[in-house]
């Protein structure tokens, strides 16, 4: 006998040839109480697609797959799968999930439990998974998500920064707690209808990067909570873009690691951020600004990548303008 629907959605992003990984995080959505899976395939593989109409072919009422052929970015991927699952009456929650993101067995079950705890006519509130791999979450930088940045900062930077590690940093509380966040990454986020159709949709015009950042941040301007529920545990099966190589520094990887798109993308919808949604006064934006484009300069003339430099200080400009968009930017 096949169980009542609850309403609960899969929106997975596929990007590229990561076949593989995609294959597991199908498998245990499957063997999940997940209603229905709906996928956004963008400049996927042949071998992905493959795998991905074999399957709605096999289970046509389970799965709803969307091909692209364009690269939607991360903002327009995710926007086009929240759309196709709104379309469909009887969704009521959204569980966004990358490619390469696994839920552990009991991931879902315990976000349903927490459904479940919530008392009748209470404020829909959104859910995010704990993924050990993200730095962020790291224990001494959990204070990265659980409070606005400070006012009048520049792409991430604010002097106020350097007088915050000086203090002591706050810590998640025991393992299996629930902890209020101002905003939170996709991957992992099981967010209701209600809270979707009051502050719409991820911004496509981010593209890649901070888009995440931007619409949960949103979501929390908006009146809405987001709690991050430790014991539902989400693995990256390859390694996020910010938690690998040989710089702690931000501006390090920036420079010397990171491909040029992602510093671009990253860096301007950072400062839009900057500049829009937790702005400042202008003097202490001026400031921050000057101060970390002199740290800019001095990094990169050690490490001999002016280029990089002059790719930085156009995205600064660029979100200064309101220059968004998808943009093509070479390596």
């Amino acid at each position: 006998m096949n169980r009542p629907s609850r309403g609960i959605y899969a929106a997975i992003l596929a990007f590229g040839n990561r076949t593989s990984p995609l294959v597991k995080v199908l498998d245990a959505l499957e063997r999940s109480a997940i209603d229905r899976i709906v996928v956004v395939a963008a400049c996927v593989s042949m071998d992905t697609l493959s795998e991905l109409t074999d399957r709605q072919s096999r289970a046509p009422g389970k799965y709803l797959v969307h091909s692209a052929t364009d690269n939607l970015g991360s903002a327009g991927g995710y926007a086009e799968a929240c759309k196709l699952c709104l379309d469909q009456p009887d969704c009521r929650w959204i569980w966004l999930l990358d490619d390469d993101n696994l839920p552990d067995t009991d991931a879902l079950a315990v976000l349903l439990s927490r459904i479940e705890q919530a008392p009748p006519g209470s404020k829909s509130v959104a859910l995010a998974c704990f993924r050990p791999a993200l730095p962020e979450l790291g224990v001494p930088d959990i204070r990265l998500w659980r409070t606005p940045p400070h006012m009048g900062g520049c792409a991430g930077f604010h002097v106020y920064n350097l007088v915050d590690s000086l203090r002591q940093r706050p810590s998640l509380p025991a393992a299996g707690d629930e902890v209020s966040v101002f905003w939170a990454v996709y991957g992992g986020l099981l967010v209701p209808r209600e809270i979707i159709e009051a502050c719409g949709l991820p911004r496509e015009d981010f593209f890649l990067y901070c888009d995440d950042l931007e619409w949960t941040s949103r979501i929390s301007s908006a009146g809405f909570e987001i709690h991050l529920l430790r014991r539902a545990i989400v693995h990256d099966l390859q390694p996020p873009w910010n938690a690998s190589g040989k710089y702690a520094s931000n501006l390090a990887r920036r420079i010397c690691e990171l491909p040029a798109a992602r510093v671009y993308y990253e860096m301007r919808n950072r400062n839009w951020l900057s500049l829009n949604r937790f702005a400042g006064a202008r003097w202490l934006y001026t400031l921050n600004r000057a101060s970390y484009i002199a740290l800019m300069f001095f990094m990169c003339v050690r490490f001999r990548r002016m280029d990089r430099f002059r790719l930085m200080k156009r995205a600064l400009g660029d979100a200064e303008t309101g220059h968004l968009g998808k943009i093509y930017i070479a390596e």
